[in-house]
């Protein structure tokens, strides 16, 4: 799924000063267990409230995040890593994610695509190389 969350209304919460877990992964479109695990991964960033049953309370702003982070995950397919660079970068530019120019990107997630392009190239030679040897025509 491409579509961007940001139009999306089935993605909109009603405004409230905190969200469930459940509510926000349902908004987003991803598992629960998803979640929390974006908040272990992302926690510089998104930061949720404790209840006293330990329920995580997420704020309009941690969902904000954490639609930059299934952005950045799902649709731009960033590591973990390159997201977090991401994040930090359009927090210094206050500039949301979703928004920045590929030249805006940090230069981790340049030589990841780049890498990943070598690496798809580097497969095509190998195949090309292959089916010259063996004399395979279409």
């Amino acid at each position: 799924m491409t579509t961007s969350l940001q139009n999306d209304p089935e993605t909109e919460l009603p405004k409230k000063v905190y969200y469930t877990v459940s509510e926000v992964a349902k908004a987003l479109g991803e598992a629960e267990s998803c979640i929390r695990h974006w908040c272990k991964e992302f926690a510089a960033y998104v930061k949720p409230h404790r209840n006293k049953g330990n329920d995580r309370l997420f704020t309009p702003r941690d969902v904000e995040t954490l639609r930059s982070i299934r952005y950045l995950r799902r649709e731009r397919g960033m590591s973990v890593a390159s997201a977090r660079e991401t994040l930090a970068a359009s927090r210094r530019t206050g500039q949301k994610p979703e928004q920045a120019d590929i030249c805006d990107t940090p230069l981790a997630v340049k030589a990841e695509v780049i890498s990943r392009l070598q690496n798809i190239k580097e497969r095509l030679l190998a195949i090309d190389s292959y089916l010259k040897e063996n004399d395979i025509q279409n």
